[in-house]
């Protein structure tokens, strides 16, 4: 027994000569943490969203020429890809019955023209014979009903001049209205431009009114049109940066501003039987728009303009630079 209690005590741990102080709950580490868990909330909510798609580049100055009037393509003036001033004309079309009916009525309006001209001097006569029959008939010279046949044949006459006049005004306005008729059969720019598309390969076919010859474009006005789904558009607002790829010029990256949010909801057709509603934005390029043109596609990554805590994280960590590549990439 006295073995065992030995043996007892043995394995029981000595006490320590020294006391061992408590280890203090380090306060400031956690005050610390706490910031480091603020500044990184306020970090991720201010940080701008990227919105990532695909655009079209455009031009405000866009038109579809057509015809204004029916007729065979004659001749191809000019053609697609050419820079073309206003006014310039860029086909001539024909239109022979059109051109037919303005000569029968130049040659109406000549004749009305010269009869127009034969009553005014037979009025100017009967004028000054009724005025000398006048003076007979108060010296009583001459009867009443000389006097009267003398001044009806004079107030016919006047009848007969004034339809005259009103058929040959009606006349001019007809041939005015055919001259700008056949003044259309030459299609001309109308403003300063280059033609997208033309119809080349129609000449002598027959055009009917309001079909399409050409597209043109003025160049200085081009932009970039980007729809965004519509449950996205509201991270969008105009003065947000975008940079810009186009496809045909991969080696060259663009900048660019949203000068415009579309005011409706549209809809495209993504896959079949599946439909996705989206806004269209209008992205203004900031860089020179040589080499490039219309309609061609463009990958696109909008990124709001930062500004507070945002801003001086782009100096510190980013200096302004975004993940283009990445964003696609990804």
């Amino acid at each position: 027994m006295t073995q065992e209690k030995t043996e007892g005590k043995t394995n029981q741990e000595e006490p320590s000569l020294f006391k061992e102080p408590e280890k203090r709950k380090s306060k400031g580490r956690g005050i610390w943490l706490l910031a480091l868990v603020i500044f990184s909330g306020f970090y991720f909510l201010s940080s701008p969203s990227q919105i990532t798609g695909t655009g079209t580049l455009k031009a405000q100055k866009y038109t579809q020429l057509q015809t204004v009037v029916p007729g065979t393509l004659k001749e191809m003036i000019h053609k697609k890809g050419d820079v073309v001033q206003m006014g310039d004309i860029l086909a001539r079309f024909e239109n022979p019955e059109l051109v037919k009916n303005l000569s029968l009525k130049k040659k109406s309006l000549e004749m009305s023209e010269e009869e127009l001209s034969g009553f005014q001097q037979t009025e100017a006569f009967l004028k000054k014979k009724n005025e000398r029959a006048a003076v007979l008939f108060e010296n009583g010279v001459i009867g009443q009903s000389d006097f009267e046949k003398v001044a009806l044949e004079l107030d016919e006459l006047q009848k007969k001049n004034s339809l005259q006049i009103k058929k040959t005004e009606a006349l001019k306005e007809e041939v005015n209205y055919l001259e700008s008729e056949t003044a259309k059969l030459d299609l001309k720019a109308p403003f300063a431009g280059v033609l997208l598309s033309d119809s080349s390969e129609k000449v002598t076919n027959y055009f009917k009114q309001e079909d399409n010859v050409f597209e043109i474009g003025d160049p200085a006005s081009l932009y970039v049109e980007m729809p965004v789904r519509e449950n996205q558009i509201e991270k969008i607002h105009i003065g947000d940066r975008a940079d810009i790829q186009f496809d045909a010029v991969s080696l060259k990256k663009y900048s660019g501003v949203v000068v415009g949010i579309g005011v409706k909801t549209n809809q495209e057709v993504e896959k079949v039987f599946k439909v996705k509603h989206v806004v269209v934005c209008e992205i203004k390029l900031n860089e020179e728009t040589a080499g490039l043109r219309y309609g061609m596609q463009a990958r696109i990554m909008i990124r709001g303009a930062a500004g507070g805590m945002q801003g001086w994280r782009n100096k510190i960590f980013t200096k302004g630079e975004s993940n283009f590549d990445g964003a696609f990439k990804s």
